[in-house]
Parts: C-alpha cells; sequence; structure tokens
C-alpha cells in the first residue's frame, strides 16, 4: 500500500529550469504548405487592444513575431493531426468545450 507524501510548492522568482530544450510560448499558428511539406510558424501575437484608424481599403498590417518554425514531410502531417485530434478530445473529456477567443468576438475583422 503506497503512503500518502505531502507536496509544496515554492515559488522563486530567480529560479530557473533547466529544459534539454528550449520553451517557447505561442498563442498563434500559421500553416501553409507545399506539394512536398507543410510549415507551421509558431507565434506571440500580443492582443490588439486599440485598432488604428486606416483609409476605407486600407488594411492594417499587425507584425508578430514568429518564435519557431517548423517544416514537417507531408507523410507526418496526417500523424500530428491524429495526435492532436487525440489530445484535444482527452482535453475536451476532463476541461469541457474551451472557450472563445474574446479578441475575435470584440473585433470579427481580425482573424488568425
Amino acid at each position: 500500500m503506497k503512503s500518502k507524501k505531502e507536496v509544496r510548492i515554492k515559488a522563486v522568482p530567480d529560479a530557473t529550469m533547466e529544459l534539454p530544450y528550449p520553451r517557447l510560448y505561442a498563442n498563434l499558428a500559421l500553416v501553409q504548405s507545399t506539394p512536398f511539406d507543410f510549415t507551421i510558424r509558431f507565434c506571440d501575437a500580443l492582443p490588439m487592444y486599440d485598432i488604428p484608424e486606416a483609409p476605407d481599403g486600407e488594411i492594417i498590417e499587425n507584425k508578430i513575431p514568429i518564435v519557431a518554425e517548423i517544416v514537417l514531410p507531408v507523410g507526418v502531417f496526417p500523424n500530428l493531426i491524429e495526435a492532436m485530434t487525440k489530445h484535444f478530445d482527452q482535453y475536451m473529456q476532463v476541461y469541457g468545450e474551451p472557450k472563445k477567443d474574446e479578441k475575435k468576438k470584440r473585433n470579427p475583422k481580425i482573424s488568425a
């Protein structure tokens, strides 16, 4: 029989995590394809609270940094989709439907 152990979590402001790989944050993924591969660009997009005024017909350009770019051969992409679908289904069973993106609700002209 396993005994219960107490775990205490302590936040340390100057502590660093030693990972064998870089950990990046992205809240936007852009996908492009060629006949040979799929490119996924992960970006860190800050929300646009105040959308600048632009003359009619003019496009507002919001430049965002790409934090990582991954190129996958076509044969690997279906496996990625299958794995992501499986994990998203598990997520929904535990946490339910994710909340809609508030940014898109406020301004439907902004799209990913």
